[in-house]
């Protein structure tokens, strides 16, 4: 049983895949402030002299967006 949210999508895209499911979710929850943080260290530094982020400031910074702009109906 697949189980839909109010838009039709699968809450749960990836449970058919078991441990790789798991591992492909970590991956993208856990990948996405990687490649923030090493996006923004590479630019924004040089750039306009603004700090270097952290990983878990960029993690917060993720989910603060996805919060503004409604990015999380793929989580």
């Amino acid at each position: 049983m697949i189980l839909l949210n109010f838009s039709g999508f699968p809450l749960l895209p990836f449970a058919g895949f078991g441990s790789l499911g798991v591992f492909l979710v970590a991956v993208v929850v856990f990948g996405i402030p990687a490649l923030l943080m090493w996006l923004w260290n590479l630019t924004l530094p040089d750039l306009f002299g603004w700090p270097r982020l952290r990983y878990w400031q960029a993690f917060r910074l993720e989910l603060i967006c996805g919060l503004l702009f409604g990015a999380f109906h793929i989580m």
